[in-house]
């Protein structure tokens, strides 16, 4: 068993403990600390329900991108409340109507057109975040029981509210479409204003700075540490042992000889280079069509007449369907194999992709046909992790993972080409779709001649002769 997820105000506050120090958002040349970032925002949350917020409530908030729009977000998650993000450039008839939809505790950013709705304006809340009278010691746990709202045009036109379907207990191991989901938020405002280079200039500034961060902060694993043993291998492997709640040791394992002369080359040799052949094929193929749905949904949509925002927005609920497929396989594997719960997504993945060739021009119907798209899809690749991690012995299961998906990622390239050479050549989209959606059967096929030792009984797995070191699970506790 595991434990439960925490909220996502109480991750924050896990990661400032852990880190105070250490950076966690950068917005024009100002970065605020994890510590930082936790205090503004429990003072921010505080003076958040000073103003009527409370468990449950939507907080509607008016902000351009910004440190103060982070903090607005995370304070909501804090009092247990629903962030409902807006552009800040949404006209006043726009806003008006939203409100009217469902009238929120707090407008943050902007006063209510009609001065209905009570409002906080930015430096207000500004104030609230840096006040020293304001305490920022940690709130009482709350869990917002949806972790977000949007809004969305409609395929009629009218302005409509929608929330994500989970609460405010979302795992942090399903970043990449959580943060897809952001990106594609970020890239509808964008595209409200500027054209579509926008959006790759934010791509390409956003990875710039993700790189340094990456290489100075991302820890190695534990068990890198333990068979490489580099300088300051002790010291590293105790503080990510006291991280995640486990006894330090007070020395390094012994290492064999035969140990050390491991290559990564190991994953070509006669014992895996038939494990590194399925899992590459079989991730090669449902990427194809994985990355036909992401690359693909927004030109298809806006071919139907719509507005490159409404596209964007629909590719928000892919990535938000994708988030979800990621969560709920974490969660089913505690009771079920991945390898049987992967195929059976990829499968699913398989009629979901054709299914969306056959949608009819309706923003309601295509967000809902590709919300569910991007939950089977993202949660076959999140499968797909889970088995490379598991079938690679620790000395190659960096190098078997990068080839494994290096090599696979070439399915993200031949995808949208592969795509757009059958609409050139005058093919329809519900059949492009349906070839495009075999990627994923086919790699489900690839997938079931793989044998995990999960598969087996415990009284039928053969022996191993495997030589193995434990670091002493003596010293602080």
């Amino acid at each position: 068993m595991t434990s439960p997820v925490p909220p996502i105000g109480t991750q924050v506050s896990a990661l400032a403990a852990r880190d105070p120090e250490a950076p966690a958002a950068t917005c024009d040349g100002v970065t605020v600390t994890r510590a930082g970032l936790d205090a503004a925002t429990n003072r921010l949350a505080r003076g958040f329900a000073s103003l009527g917020v409370g468990l449950g409530d939507y907080v509607t908030i008016v902000l351009p991108n910004s440190l103060h729009w982070v903090y607005s977000v995370l304070a909501c998650w804090k009092l247990g409340a629903v962030p409902q993000p807006l552009s800040a450039r949404l006209p006043d008839a726009e806003l008006a109507a939203l409100l009217e939809l469902r009238r929120p505790a707090l407008l943050v950013g902007r006063p209510d057109p009609k001065g209905v709705t009570p409002s906080a304006t930015a430096e207000l809340a500004a104030e609230f975040a840096r006040s020293a009278e304001i305490s920022g010691s940690p709130l009482p746990e709350a869990v917002s029981p949806v972790w977000k709202s949007i809004a969305s045009g409609g395929s009629t036109g009218h302005p409509k509210l929608i929330d994500a379907g989970g609460d405010g207990r979302v795992p942090p191991a399903i970043g990449y479409p959580l943060g897809a989901v952001v990106g594609g938020i970020v890239a509808a405002q964008l595209l409200q204003g500027n054209d579509w280079r926008s959006v790759f200039y934010f791509g390409a500034a956003v990875t710039a700075v993700l790189i340094p961060i990456t290489y100075f902060v991302v820890p190695e694993s534990v068990h890198w540490l333990a068979r490489k043993q580099p300088a300051g291998a002790l010291e590293k492997i105790n503080k990510a042992m006291v991280r995640m709640g486990h006894p330090t040791t007070d020395a390094l394992p012994t290492v064999a000889a035969d140990v050390r002369q491991r290559s990564a080359s190991d994953i070509f040799g006669p014992g895996l280079i038939g494990i590194t052949a399925i899992v590459t094929l079989a991730y090669f193929f449902h990427i194809t069509t994985f990355y036909f749905i992401l690359k693909w949904v927004p030109k298809i949509v806006a071919d139907f007449g719509f507005a490159a925002s409404s596209a964007a927005g629909v590719l928000v609920w892919t990535n938000v369907g994708g988030a979800i497929g990621g969560a709920v396989l974490g969660l089913l594997t505690l009771r079920f194999g991945v390898k049987g719960l992967t195929i059976v997504v990829m499968v699913l993945s398989t009629v979901m992709v054709a299914l969306f060739g056959r949608t009819p021009p309706n923003l309601q119907q295509l967000s809902m046909i590709c919300a569910a798209a991007g939950f089977c899809t993202n949660a076959a690749i999140v499968g797909m992790y889970a088995i490379i991690a598991q079938v690679f012995p620790t000395h190659v299961r960096a190098s078997g993972t990068g080839f494994a998906v290096g090599v696979g990622r070439g399915g993200s390239v031949l995808a949208p080409i592969i795509a757009g050479f059958l609409f050139t050549y005058g093919y329809s989209l519900p059949s492009v779709a349906l070839t495009m959606s075999f990627g994923s059967l086919v790699a489900a096929g690839i997938l079931s001649f793989l044998k995990l030792e999960t598969d087996q009984t415990v009284t039928a797995r053969p022996e191993r002769s495997v030589r193995t070191t434990a670091i002493p699970a003596t010293g602080r506790s």
